[in-house]
């Protein structure tokens, strides 16, 4: 009876379908905050599909049931748990992505309960190519779902034996129809589901075993074409095979190799029976495809001598060897270069899907070089060249290597004059080769004779060349040009060397040259100078009048008196004294040595300084036999005593006066300097921030920012000067006494701006904006405070305190404190104070800092949904403020969004003791209002807060226990409004 369940099961699951399990479980709303009922429980979660085929770049859509006790909530997490997949495989939401070249073929993915994050359930993604078309994916899909399959691969040969002939005709047919979709399968899916197929495979032989009650065929081969290493594949190893009725053995890789004979032909392949229990099986016909031809390829031939060849026309499926090599080189272009010459071989490489083609032979011959033309090379005598060859060619001339210049020249070597030249053009080591010679006969220079120098006749004259023609020329030895010669002679010229030559002719080169020397005329000697000395004027007298001499090789000029002035250099020296020569007949004479005593040395005076700010002074220590003189003054002036006074400062020269034997001495220097005083020591004033005066100060005259002061007590009030605004400069000077004393250095002192009035205001019991640096005053000139976070009830006047580096600041307008209230106190809106803050907390809706929070009276009359109808599913952006101050500006979001949110509209509609300033409060102000007072609120039910959980929840309070849960937006609870002063 169960085969035929089982049998049954097979027949109706034949046709392959796939179907996706959706569920939906909806939330209610608790009535009792006290007992809301037994908490929901996940037990798992269940996958579905379990296992699914997706086709690379395809989606998937999955769904997941999550299993529990008391309705748990149906939301899930997708996540992939296989570890490096492509970035685009991946879920949004319950749909899947596979990446278009993800590379996995098989992963995991998994949905994890929100409610419960330990229990989640799997699900196996098989993944196949892009190219796989949708029906091979519903079949396998279906084939992974048929839960007959399951049953079939489950049952044994004996299980089949023991089928009625009926039950057994039914399974056979039932698997040859799974076994007919798998055929439709594409060989990657195939390969994916193979394990199952072969099975299959086998138990339907059994069948056919079973039927026939003999012999089994064997599995009809399924053998595959590897096209690089030329073999069957896909076959079992060592088994044996008939192809085109030829006996063939696989090899222990499960391969035959390709013979020549099947290329282009269709292949019958069975595997053959064993004789015993099997026989052969249904033969698989194969093609097996021609080698593909090879065409276009030919020879790249070298273009130079030496050069190497290529072959064009290549692709990069093909390869090349030299025919005598045995590996193969891959062509990666449309052309192969830098080969050898020689014979090679191409051919298109095996691919996946083709075989290597047969082999084209290729022949890469030498290249043949050309003769170079002779050369006709013509000279130039002029510039002893040779002509007429090509520009920048390279020649041999008697076999030794010459380079024509760019003009197509060769300069003529000195050992060509008189020789016959051979000239051959160099073949480029290319393309060509050195050509025929050229023989050219290079006369040799003419001679030169007859020409003589002509020398000078008087000192300084010029002399010149004899026997000369109009065909020669000549230079100075030391001049690259020559110059040309117009006659029998060449005059004016300067001693020296000259050399002589004829020149070059259109058909004669210049000659050898001929040197030529012009030696100087010598005169007579002058008459040795008898100069003598002035020592009153320092000359030297007894020269001849407005003569030229030499003093010691330098030239110098006697006046019309026969005078010359003696230099400051030659004091203390002997002098060499020529005559100079008159140039033309006569030389310098004999030197005269003449001593020149030296200078006396400078007097030892001494100079007398003023003693008093304005005085004069003087030079001590003189002698009749001197003079002085200011430095900036021409005339001396004579010293008739031991001193001289009444001198104004300066500087002055002191010196011996000449005498008829000796020299006035050197002068000696003297300074008298302007007498200065002492200046004043430099102010060290201080600044009392307290006294708001300058400290530190010796009693006295002083400038203060020019500003003339006077100092008695050693203090001086800086009120008047410190500035509300910036910062103030001083210099402070103290003044010399003017005939001692000079004015000090200048002390800067900056003097720092006063504090502006501090931003304060009244409050309850505290000055808002005040702190530690501040004090206050009932009158705000006398009796200030320090002001230490409270204050008494009053008036008052608000300053920055003094301190050590700064003045008491600007008074402020007055003030205003009150008395503080205390929780439990009935507040300024009629309800109940439920929280106090001494520091202040900042309502984030206005910006006020506030410091009490006060609870309307008693709750809302009526019980109120947190959302509208048409808000119940709506996120409200802006509602999540979750710290103490941000009630306000949560009920202002809510409402912006959703206008008629009952229980923020509510609370911002109330008015109660003449304010209107309520809102809904959030989970911290609700969790102050509980602790404070919360036996006034009403515990038979939740209050809403005004916190955003969620799309479709908000938050909501438990009296009783304060304990903050989520809920349904369209739930109705308790609502109490607050307000923060």
């Amino acid at each position: 009876m169960k085969k035929k369940m089982i049998l049954t099961g097979i027949i109706s699951k034949a046709a392959i379908a796939a179907m996706l399990l959706f569920g939906l479980v909806l939330m209610g709303c608790p009535t009792d905050a006290g007992d809301g009922g037994d908490p929901a429980t996940v037990t798992g979660v269940t996958v579905s599909p379990a296992t699914v085929v997706i086709k690379q770049g395809g989606t998937k859509t999955f769904s997941a049931a999550v299993n529990g006790t008391n309705s748990p909530a149906q939301t899930v997490t997708w996540t992939i748990v296989t570890t490096g997949v492509a970035e685009s495989t991946k879920f949004a939401g319950n749909v899947l992505t596979i990446a278009a070249g993800e590379s996995k073929t098989t992963i995991t993915v998994k949905a994890v309960s929100t409610a419960d994050t330990s229990k989640e359930g799997a699900a196996t993604v098989k993944i196949v190519p892009s190219g796989t078309t949708e029906a091979t994916i519903d079949a396998l899909n279906g084939f992974l779902s048929d839960g007959a399959v399951s049953e079939v691969l489950a049952l044994t040969a004996e299980g089949f034996a023991d089928l009625d002939e009926t039950a057994l005709a039914s399974v056979k047919t039932a698997v040859e129809a799974v076994l007919a979709a798998f055929g439709g399968l594409s060989p990657e899916a195939k390969a994916l589901l193979g394990t199952e197929k072969a099975t299959l495979d086998y138990l339907l032989a059994v069948i056919v075993s079973i039927e026939t009650g003999g012999t089994t065929p064997e599995t009809k081969p399924e053998a595959l074409i590897d096209f690089i290493g030329e073999t069957l594949t896909g076959l079992t190893a060592g088994a044996d095979y008939t192809v085109n009725d030829g006996a063939k053995t696989a090899d222990p890789s499960g391969t035959i190799a390709i013979e020549s004979i099947w290329f282009d032909t269709m292949l019958s392949i069975k595997k053959t029976g064993n004789g015993t229990t099997t026989v052969d099986s249904e033969a698989q016909s194969l093609a097996v495809p021609a080698r593909p031809a090879i065409s276009g390829v030919m020879a790249i031939q070298p273009a130079i001598i030496g050069g190497t060849g290529g072959i064009n026309g290549t692709t990069s499926a093909m390869e090349y060897k030299r025919s005598t090599d045995s590996g193969w080189t891959a062509i990666s272009g449309s052309s192969v270069t830098g080969l050898a010459t020689g014979s090679y071989a191409v051919r298109v490489k095996a691919a996946a899907g083709s075989f290597k083609s047969a082999e084209v032979s290729i022949t890469i011959s030498p290249f043949g070089a050309t003769l170079e033309v002779t050369p006709a090379a013509v000279i130039d005598y002029v510039n002893e060249k040779l002509t007429g060859l090509t520009a920048s060619a390279n020649y041999s001339v008697n076999t030794i290597g010459k380079s024509a210049d760019v003009s197509g020249t060769i300069a003529i070597e000195s050992i060509w004059f008189g020789t016959t030249l051979s000239i051959k053009k160099t073949g480029d080591g290319t393309t060509t080769v050195d050509s025929e010679a050229q023989s050219l006969a290079v006369p040799a220079r003419p001679a030169i004779s007859g020409v003589m120098a002509i020398q000078p006749a008087v000192i300084g004259g010029t002399g010149g060349i004899n026997g000369t023609t109009s065909a020669m020329e000549y230079k100075h030895s030391t001049d690259s040009g020559w110059t040309a010669i117009l006659g029998s002679s060449v005059t004016g010229l300067a001693t020296g060397s000259y050399a002589v030559r004829i020149k070059a002719a259109e058909s004669s080169f210049k000659s050898e040259e001929v040197s030529i020397t012009i030696n100087a005329f010598t005169g007579t000697a002058e008459t040795k100078p008898n100069a003598a000395i002035n020592y009153a004027t320092e000359k030297f007298t007894g020269l001849t009048a407005n003569a030229n001499y030499t003093v010691n090789d330098g030239a110098k000029t006697a006046d019309a008196s026969g005078t010359i002035a003696i230099e400051s250099i030659w004091f203390g020296t002997t002098l060499s004294i020529k005559k100079t020569g008159d140039g033309t007949t006569t030389t310098d004479s004999a030197a005269q040595s003449l001593p020149i005593p030296a200078r006396p040395g400078a007097p030892g005076v001494l100079a007398i300084q003023p003693t008093s700010i304005g005085g004069t002074g003087g030079i001590n220590g003189t002698t009749s036999n001197m003079e002085y003189k200011r430095s900036a003054d021409s005339g001396w002036t004579a010293i008739t005593g031991s001193s001289v006074t009444g001198l104004a400062a300066g500087s002055y020269a002191v010196r011996i006066k000449a005498t008829a034997s000796a020299f006035k001495s050197a002068e000696v220097s003297i300074t008298i300097n302007a007498f200065t005083g002492t200046a004043e020591t430099k102010p060290n004033a201080a600044i009392n921030y307290a006294t708001e005066k300058l400290t530190g100060l010796a009693n006295g005259s002083y400038t203060i920012n020019s500003s003339n002061v006077i100092v008695s007590d050693g203090t001086y009030s800086i009120a008047s000067l410190i500035s509300t605004s910036s910062s103030v400069s001083l210099s402070i000077v103290k003044k010399g006494n003017g005939t001692t004393t000079t004015d000090s250095v200048a002390q800067s002192l900056t003097i720092p701006a006063r504090p502006g009035a501090p931003s304060v205001s009244g409050g309850v019991g505290v000055i808002t904006g005040a702190t530690a640096a501040m004090e206050y005053s009932a009158n705000g000139t006398s009796g200030w405070t320090a002001y230490s976070g409270s204050a008494a009830a009053g008036t008052y006047y608000v300053r920055v305190k003094q301190t050590g580096s700064n003045f008491a600041g600007t008074v402020s307008g007055w003030v205003v404190v009150t008395v503080p209230f205390a929780i439990g106190d009935t507040g300024p809106g009629g309800g109940i104070i439920f929280y106090v803050s001494t520091e202040g907390f900042i309502n984030t809706l206005t910006g006020e800092t506030c410091h009490y929070l006060e609870a309307a009276p008693a709750d809302m009359s009526t019980t109120l949904a947190w959302a509208s109808s048409d808000y119940t599913a709506t996120f409200i952006n802006g509602a999540q403020g979750y710290t103490l101050g941000e009630g306000a500006a949560n009920t202002a979001a809510i409402l912006e969004a959703d206008p008629d949110a009952p229980a923020a509209k509510a609370c911002n509609e109330y008015s109660y003791g003449s304010k209107t300033d309520w809102f809904l409060p959030n989970n911290p102000e609700f969790a102050l209002m509980w602790a404070a007072i919360g036996g006034n609120l009403n515990t038979s039910t939740f209050y809403w807060v005004s916190g955003s959980g969620a799309n479709d929840k908000a938050m909501r309070m438990n009296p009783i226990n304060c304990i903050q849960e989520i809920d349904y937006k369209y739930c109705t609870y308790n609502v109490r409004a607050v307000r923060a002063f």
